[in-house]
C-alpha cells in the first residue's frame, strides 16, 4: 500500500508517460495528449518517444481490443488519433530533438522502400512511425494500402 503524506499525496511515482499518453487518447483529448508527447520529447529523442509513448499507445489499443477492453470506434480513434499526432511531429507542429546526421554527404541515390501494412491500421501507423524515423534523405517509403493486390502494386 502506498505511503500517503500529511498532504495527501502519495509518494509513488506518477503514472508513466505512455499509460498517461494512452489514457489521454482514450479520453479523446488530444490536446493533453499532445502536451504529454511535448514533455517526453523535451529530455527524450524522438526514436525514445516513438519506442516509449507512441507506439505503445498502438499496441494498447489493439491488445485492448481484442480483450473487449475497448470498442471498435474507441480503437479506431486511438488510431485516428496516433496518425494525426505524427502528422503534427512530420510537419514540426510538435517540436522533436533533431537527430545528428552521423555523415552529411547526401546520396547520390535514395533507396526506396515499399511497406505494406499486415494486418490493419496499426500497422499502417506503425509504418508511419517508421519512415518519419528513417532518413529522408537516404530513404523513400512508399506505404501501400492494405488488401492491395500485388499485381496492383
Amino acid at each position: 500500500m502506498p505511503a500517503v503524506s500529511a498532504n495527501g499525496l502519495s509518494d509513488e511515482p506518477a503514472m508513466d508517460a505512455k499509460m498517461s499518453y494512452y489514457q489521454r487518447l482514450l479520453a479523446m483529448d488530444l490536446i493533453e495528449a499532445s502536451d504529454i508527447l511535448r514533455g517526453y520529447l523535451a529530455a527524450h529523442s524522438r526514436e525514445h518517444a516513438y519506442d516509449e509513448v507512441l507506439f505503445p499507445a498502438v499496441s494498447y489499443a489493439k491488445a485492448d481490443l481484442r480483450q473487449n477492453k475497448i470498442t471498435a470506434p474507441e480503437y479506431r480513434s486511438v488510431l485516428n488519433a496516433s496518425r494525426e499526432i505524427l502528422e503534427a511531429l512530420a510537419s514540426g507542429k510538435i517540436a522533436a530533438h533533431a537527430c545528428e546526421a552521423a555523415d552529411d554527404a547526401r546520396p547520390s541515390r535514395k533507396i526506396t522502400i515499399v511497406a505494406c501494412p499486415a494486418h490493419d491500421e496499426a500497422d499502417t501507423v506503425a509504418l508511419v512511425m517508421l519512415r518519419q524515423l528513417l532518413d529522408p534523405w537516404r530513404y523513400e517509403v512508399e506505404i501501400i494500402p492494405s488488401g492491395r493486390l500485388a499485381s496492383e502494386i
